[in-house]
């Protein structure tokens, strides 16, 4: 049996059974898989999630009843046999089904039969998807596999045109993202000692941290364990460049794990000076303490807190406060296609009141004269440009420094809004 197709069967039945997350499940299947490609596991993985609702289209066209009483399992091994025709060429048509029937009766047995009619069907069709034309939200969302309420919520927001092309973009990966680490060396020398290791990268035109790869051995090499950068989106860390944390300040991140932006900011202050950073969970604490120390950051304290109770003791206390809420997360489906597959639009408006609470106890916490950042990984106007606009109508004296909306064309989809409160 082909041990790739094993373990990449093993990471989807997990993501799409079991809803989690799409990296963790990859990675738990290669720990627990031997002597399989993590490359093509990978790639086989996502974009079979990135099409999963196209997948499933086709395979009801294939079948009598269509996907009704259809185990998970089944889909499971329909949808990777069906894209792995369609799409990697440098399998065998007869040996893919094959492998798929093979893997079938280790998993599926009762439905081997079946699984081997519909691939060959499908063989014999010519190959072809049959997709349904046109523009409206049935078509879109299986053409571009979403949920159609997604569908409805991207057109509603900004426009077909634009829409469409955020759908599109969903689909698309976006090149792996590292932010260099300038206590250890400046960004030149890091790519240097990047190509050293036959990882090719390019330098970010958008902020001076950032470096673009095409992924790799990224976390598995010495530069990495010995903290010489970190694997962290180009948004994200526009978005601490904007906040321009000073050296000796005193900055709190209330969201703060795994400590992506904490470990950032410290950076970017030089080590000097105190970041704090909040979690509610104590795990997930000591990942943020785990990354600080991996980085060879002093600055960073870690405290279990709550970010939606405000602690009067801290109010006025801080020179700037990171609100990096709780999202949809819509803006990193490039990276997890998972997320358009689950209808979450029902959460919106709780998440939206979290939101508000959060940036209203980050606001009493700035010092005057302090910064307020808020910012999201989701594209949903209600959780961003709405959150700030109706915050600014309660405190009409606070200022905006800088606000940007980034959509999922080349990089993973961000929100941050920069506000200054008054002396």
């Amino acid at each position: 049996m082909n041990q790739d197709f094993r373990v990449s069967y093993n990471a989807l039945r997990k993501i799409y059974s079991q809803e989690a997350y799409s990296n963790i499940a990859m990675n738990e299947a290669l720990e627990d898989g031997k002597n399989c490609s993590p490359g093509f596991v990978r790639y086989v993985v996502k974009e079979i999630l990135r099409r999963s609702m196209t997948l499933d289209y086709v395979i009801a066209g294939l079948c009598r009843n269509g996907l009704r009483g259809m185990k998970s399992r089944t889909k499971v091994l329909l949808r990777m046999g069906i894209f792995l025709l369609n799409e990697v060429d440098s399998i065998p048509d007869a040996v893919c089904v094959n492998e798929i029937v093979e893997l079938a009766g280790a998993v599926d047995r009762p439905n081997r039969g079946f699984i081997n009619g519909v691939l060959r069907s499908y063989l014999r069709g010519g190959k072809k998807m049959n997709l349904p034309g046109g523009s409206d939200r049935h078509a879109l969302a299986v053409r571009y596999s979403c949920q159609e309420n997604l569908v409805k919520l991207m057109l509603n927001q900004y426009g077909l045109e634009e829409g469409v092309r955020i759908l599109d973009a969903f689909n698309r990966p976006v090149p792996v993202a590292l932010r260099n680490n300038p206590l250890k060396q400046d960004r030149e020398a890091l790519l240097q000692q990047l190509r050293e290791l036959e990882i090719e990268g390019t330098p970010s035109a958008e902020c001076d941290s950032g470096i673009l790869t095409e992924g790799g051995a990224l976390i598995q090499n010495d530069l990495f364990r010995r903290g010489h950068y970190s694997v962290q989106g180009i948004s994200s860390q526009m978005a601490i460049q904007a906040l321009a944390p000073k050296a000796e300040s005193k900055v709190l991140d209330m969201c703060a794990a795994p400590g992506g932006k904490t470990t950032g900011i410290a950076e970017r202050m030089g080590d000097c000076g105190t970041v704090e950073a909040w979690d509610i969970h104590p795990h997930r604490t000591e990942l943020i303490r785990r990354n600080a120390e991996r980085l060879g950051l002093h600055s960073v304290e870690t405290a279990v807190k709550d970010a939606t109770v405000f602690y009067p003791e801290l109010e006025g206390c801080y020179d700037a406060v990171v609100a990096d809420v709780p999202c949809s997360g819509l803006g990193t489906i490039p990276v997890k296609p998972e997320i358009k597959l689950r209808d979450h639009t029902g959460e919106y408006a709780s998440l939206v009141k979290i939101q508000r609470r959060i940036l209203e106890n980050a606001w009493k916490y700035a010092k005057p004269g302090g910064r307020v950042m808020y910012s999201t990984c989701t594209i949903n106007k209600e959780e961003n440009e709405k959150v700030v606009e109706a915050f600014q109508k309660s405190m009409p004296d606070s200022r905006v420094i800088e606000k940007r909306l980034i959509l999922p064309y080349n990089k993973t989809g961000f929100f941050y809004t920069v506000l200054e409160k008054p002396e």
